[in-house]
């Protein structure tokens, strides 16, 4: 296989992962993908409602080849792997995405962020994006679609489990442990 060297970061919404990603972003040895991002840029959703985020995501996801929106950033994965740098992959949700970036190199690991619930929920009220569920109710509506989405069996296989009750700077140092002890590489 390649030297390519992935960490993939998985939780449900709100526990942290765009937020912890956003600390490697001057970090001259590591390359981002923002998977979520690129997915909700991708959207075109007419009102507010996260039904219908639910079935475009859905919809997105049988357009594509191989089910995973990693294949958009072929060009960024090779630069990658030219440069010796290690990919961070924000947002892996689905079996499809599990299956994409394993099959790209042998050190793929996925790394799932979990937060309680309502500490969750706080989260996502604070940061107010456009089609984050307004209500509890709505909020554990979508993490039960999430968990069918393919969550439920990234639970299963994540390579290492960061709990995020904390500071940012906790789960960053935690992360960056783990990165460490893998690929030897981060300071």
């Amino acid at each position: 296989m390649s030297r390519l060297k992935i960490i993939g970061l998985t939780g449900l919404m709100g526990s942290g992962k765009s937020a912890v990603v956003r600390s490697f972003d001057m970090m001259d040895q590591i390359r981002i993908i923002h998977l979520g991002e690129y997915l909700r840029k991708q959207l075109d959703i007419t009102n507010d409602r996260i039904e219908e985020l639910h079935n475009q995501a859905e919809s997105v996801k049988e357009k594509l080849k191989h089910g995973s929106l990693g294949e958009y950033f072929i060009e960024e994965i090779e630069q990658c792997k030219r440069d010796g740098k290690i990919l961070l992959v924000d947002s892996v949700r689905t079996r499809e995405d599990l299956n994409f970036f394993s099959n790209l190199t042998s050190n793929f690991r996925l790394v799932m962020i979990i937060t309680p619930q309502q500490m969750r929920f706080q989260r996502i009220q604070n940061r107010g994006r456009e089609f984050d569920p307004k209500d509890l109710q709505s909020f554990k509506v979508h993490d039960e679609w999430e968990m069918k989405f393919g969550m439920s069996i990234l639970v299963l296989v994540a390579d290492k489990f960061i709990l995020n009750e904390g500071n940012l700077e906790d789960c960053y140092h935690q992360l960056c442990t783990y990165i460490n002890q893998e690929f030897k590489q981060v300071q």
